[in-house]
C-alpha cells in the first residue's frame, strides 16, 4: 500500500498508535523490529520514521514519570505506616528496575508520534 491510502490521522490517534509501537500514520506496522530499535521505514505504509529522533526527550520524560510514580509510592508507604527499612527494598528496588522497562517502549513511540503529527525532525530539509 502507498502512503496516499492512508488518511493523515490526528494528533492524538499518531500519539495513541506509537503508544501502541505502532507506526503513527497506518497504525498497523511494528514501530520496533528489536526492544528499542526504531524502524527507518514502515513496512506497510512505507512512511519513513528514521528522521525522527526522540534524542534526550526520552531520558527526560521517564525520569518525569518514574519519579513521579516512586514519590507517591514512597508517600503512600510513608503515611500507611509501613516505612521500615525493608519494606522500602522489597517494594522500591523492583519498582524502580520494572516501571521504566515497561515504560519504554510505549514512551518512545509516543514521542514518535508527537514528533511524527507536528513534522518535527532534528534534520534540516
Amino acid at each position: 500500500m502507498t502512503l496516499e491510502q492512508y488518511p493523515i490521522p490526528s494528533t492524538g490517534r499518531a500519539i495513541w498508535n506509537g503508544f501502541k509501537c505502532r507506526c503513527p500514520r497506518c497504525g498497523a506496522g511494528k514501530l520496533y523490529p528489536k526492544f528499542i530499535e526504531q524502524v527507518a521505514v514502515c513496512k506497510v505504509c512505507g512512511e519513513p520514521l528514521a528522521r525522527y529522533n526522540v534524542g534526550l526527550f526520552l531520558p527526560f520524560i521517564m525520569i518525569m514519570i518514574v519519579a513521579h510514580v516512586l514519590i507517591f509510592v514512597m508517600l503512600e508507604m510513608e503515611l500507611s505506616g509501613r516505612s521500615s527499612p525493608a519494606a522500602y527494598l522489597m517494594v522500591m528496588v523492583p519498582l524502580s528496575v520494572l516501571v521504566p522497562l515497561l515504560l519504554l517502549r510505549p514512551v518512545k513511540g509516543a514521542i514518535i508520534g508527537f514528533l511524527w503529527s507536528r513534522n518535527l525532525s532534528d534534520e534540516l530539509d
